[in-house]
């Protein structure tokens, strides 16, 4: 029996509307939770795979009952947000019971590798990675980044801060718990994603994207492209990974200052950008079908240079440029022709969204 996959919408809709582009091309039933009257799914022709509509933010496992109430045989939840992820690994037996499959390894090992502390002693000893140079909170400097040990606390969601100057870190350090932080150095050169899936066996498929332009604070990219391997050894990497017991989908953010590769962070989840996953490497997909859905897909790696970009992200005032973009002369032009949403599908969100 073919499995159906499950996409909550209403949070990283830009990875929910890739995966949708994507199962429907291959066939494979998609089952959508919508967030509210208001989730921007309507107005895609994804509206016609809402299956439940949430009256608000909170989540319960009444949800997923009803989901599954619907069908018959197995669901695939795909891992998109990371307040969802927690939710639904905490609740992994009784998701099991509906015939709900979490889509992720246990809960003790996806935090090591999505937590930003303990994330960093999995891959600290790689060759050729470096880690930010780190300081207690009490005894941060600016430039410096106050990070969360733990990426939820108190049912929220926690994020990193960047500190360029003494009051943003003054009101910072005013506004968090201390003891739920800790700061490193703020390094400032090139930014890049490594994308990729990682298999139960070991084996991983990836390719690289360049980050351009990124919403101030360090929130989402809204400008990328794909590029060559900036100088990590991708095995290495992914062993160190592997050997902490995860598997599946992850993105992890290095950023090169001066020819060293500083690691920042891994999100194991399906990540903003992920069109250009569906557009450039699509093998990644191959992985995730066959570790998850039992199914044999065929995608591919193109050579050529593809682009990412989210218009109506990309409009709001105080973008991070990262170095490469200097050598880009059209930027404007890449924003509106690349625009996640400038598709069929998406028609009524292209600049709106």
């Amino acid at each position: 029996m073919m499995k159906r996959a499950l996409l909550f919408s209403g949070y990283n809709q830009r990875s929910v509307i890739a995966l949708c582009r994507y199962f429907s091309k291959i066939g494979i039933e998609i089952l959508i939770v919508s967030s509210g009257k208001n989730d921007s799914i309507y107005q895609t022709v994804y509206n016609k795979n809402v299956i439940f509509e949430r009256l608000d933010s909170r989540l319960n496992i009444q949800i997923f009952e009803k989901v599954a109430s619907y069908y018959t045989g197995p669901i695939i939840y795909c891992p998109t947000s990371e307040y969802l992820n927690r939710f639904v690994l905490e609740n992994y037996d009784e998701l099991i019971k509906l015939d709900i499959e979490p889509g992720m390894p246990l809960e003790e090992i996806y935090t090591k590798v999505t937590n930003k502390r303990s994330s960093q002693d999995i891959v600290k000893y790689v060759s050729g990675v470096k880690i930010p140079k780190e300081m207690p909170v009490s005894e941060a400097k600016i430039p410096c980044v106050l990070k969360p040990y733990t990426n939820i606390a108190d049912c929220k969601v926690l994020y990193p801060i960047i500190c360029q100057d003494d009051s943003v870190l003054r009101d910072a350090l005013s506004n968090i718990k201390p003891e739920y932080y800790f700061a490193q150095e703020f390094i400032e050169g090139q930014s890049y994603y490594l994308c990729g899936v990682l298999a139960k066996n070991g084996e991983f498929c990836c390719y690289w994207q360049e980050n351009l332009l990124q919403q101030g604070n360090g929130k989402s990219m809204v400008l990328a492209r794909s590029c060559k391997n900036p100088g990590l050894n991708e095995n290495l990497f992914f062993n160190a990974i592997h050997s902490s017991g995860y598997y599946g989908i992850m993105m992890t953010e290095f950023i090169k200052r001066k020819d060293e590769l500083y690691y920042i962070e891994t999100n194991p989840r399906f990540w903003g950008p992920f069109q250009l996953a569906i557009d450039h490497c699509s093998r990644i997909m191959d992985f995730y079908m066959k570790e998850w859905f039992g199914v044999c897909t065929h995608g591919c790696n193109r050579e050529a240079t593809d682009y990412y970009a989210w218009y109506y992200g990309a409009k709001q005032s105080g973008l991070k440029k990262y170095p490469s973009i200097n050598n880009i002369n059209n930027v404007d032009f890449l924003l509106e022709k690349y625009d996640v949403y400038n598709r069929g599908d998406t028609v009524d969100l292209h600049k709106r969204y």
